[in-house]
């Protein structure tokens, strides 16, 4: 009996998808096929959890019949193996073979169909943008309203490959051509942070200058919670378009600048290299040098560190922080003392290479030194660097505890 029940489920499962697929074949057909499909269905369910009332069974045997009706073809002088789409008018002409329309199904497989956009469900309000006011965090809802189309790529990790949003790589030399061209950015380092997340379930991602968002997005991917911080608008715009065509729900996105304190600063452009954008307020004299320095893209408001314990739906208890913004470091962890006392920070991934010489770069050693923290190779054996010979540190150093 128990047999008996599994393979009338299994038929109804298998009518609801042939009448699904007929549906996708047949752009114009009746939408009744898949509402009787859906019939058959939960029928199915109900009978193999053991609900075989009357009702039950009529709503059942209706459904099966009025499927029949809809998915037959009425027979012409044509022969066997033709197909018929009706028209608006109610009469019916012959079409291509169900073989070919099949075939031809498939090489639009990327359209959407009647049936689909019926069965489709609304994409859900996952975008979380914040940007913060002198005052307090409020939600975005103007940066990100009606995107325009942006050139797409496909990023690859070991986490899985997924769409992001790029910008043209003529204006983005580094960044976006790397990862048009060859589906990375920094592969190497994205996935040491992987690493350190399957070490230990607990640890989340904090993305402070995320640029295009390719570790953010890659930790999302992953499947753990990840807080973006960009200071440039068009970044900003990128990632809110790769976090919706993901539907990624895990990620929430910032838009200022960091600093110590909360003030209004222009953006410094770096040319040929947006992911080089930098603070122009106090600017790291090491960053001018060697950058292509250009203009402006405008002002943005900043935030602290310590302001992100008060972001509205912040919970991130023990993190692992990827940190380049331009060096500008220094000023980002003076605005981060309460930051530190009260989330446990595991390791810190930053670009040095601004910070070899100066006071920005001993100021970090002090603040770091004093949290716990032991420079390293950013690599995933422990290979600690010396304190005094900052000069000859790697562009790229993990702090960690």
């Amino acid at each position: 009996m128990e047999l008996d029940k599994f393979w009338k489920a299994f038929l109804m499962i298998c009518a609801f998808t042939f009448g699904w697929f007929l549906c996708n074949i047949e752009k114009e057909t009746n939408i009744n096929v898949l509402h009787h499909g859906q019939t058959i269905l939960n029928a199915g369910i109900r009978i193999f959890k053991g609900g075989t009332s009357e009702e039950t069974k009529q709503n059942l045997n209706t459904s099966i019949s009025k499927l029949r009706l809809s998915t037959s073809v009425p027979n012409t002088e044509k022969g066997v193996g033709t197909s018929f789409k009706g028209n608006r008018n109610g009469s019916f002409s012959t079409e291509k073979p169900v073989a070919q329309k099949i075939k031809a199904a498939i090489r639009n497989s990327t359209q959407n169909s009647l049936i689909t956009k019926a069965i489709t469900t609304p994409a859900p309000q996952i975008l979380r943008l914040y940007a913060r006011n002198a005052q307090q965090w409020t939600k975005d809802d103007h940066t990100c309203k009606a995107l325009p189309k942006f050139m797409q790529a496909v990023l690859r990790t070991s986490a899985g490959s997924l769409p992001i949003f790029i910008h043209n790589p003529k204006d983005d030399i580094h960044v976006s051509n790397s990862i048009h061209k060859h589906g990375s950015w920094e592969g190497g380092y994205i996935e040491l942070v992987l690493t350190f997340l399957r070490q230990d379930l607990d640890l989340q991602f904090l993305d402070l200058g995320a640029n295009l968002g390719v570790y953010s997005m890659a930790v999302a991917k992953f499947g753990r919670k990840v807080v973006s911080v960009d200071a440039l608008s068009i970044n900003i715009q990128r990632m809110c378009a790769t976090v919706q065509t993901n539907r990624f729900d895990n990620v929430q996105l910032v838009y200022n600048a960091l600093s110590d304190v909360r003030e209004v600063v222009s953006l410094g452009v770096d040319k040929g290299n947006i992911g080089g954008t930098f603070v122009a307020k106090d600017k790291n004299p090491n960053k001018v040098r060697g950058s292509r320095v250009s203009g402006s893209y405008g002002d943005v408001q900043t935030a602290t560190l310590d302001d992100l314990l008060e972001l509205p739906g912040f919970d991130l208890k023990k993190v692992i922080i990827k940190m380049d913004v331009e060096g500008y470091e220094n000023r980002v962890f003076r605005g981060g003392q309460k930051f530190f006392k009260n989330v446990d920070v595991r390791a810190v991934l930053m670009e040095w290479m601004w910070l070899k010489t100066g006071p920005a770069g001993q100021e970090i050693i002090d603040f770091l030194s004093r949290h716990g923290f032991t420079p390293t190779r950013p690599v995933l054996a422990r290979q600690p660097l010396p304190l005094n010979q900052r000069l000859s540190w790697p562009n790229d150093v993990l702090w960690r505890r």
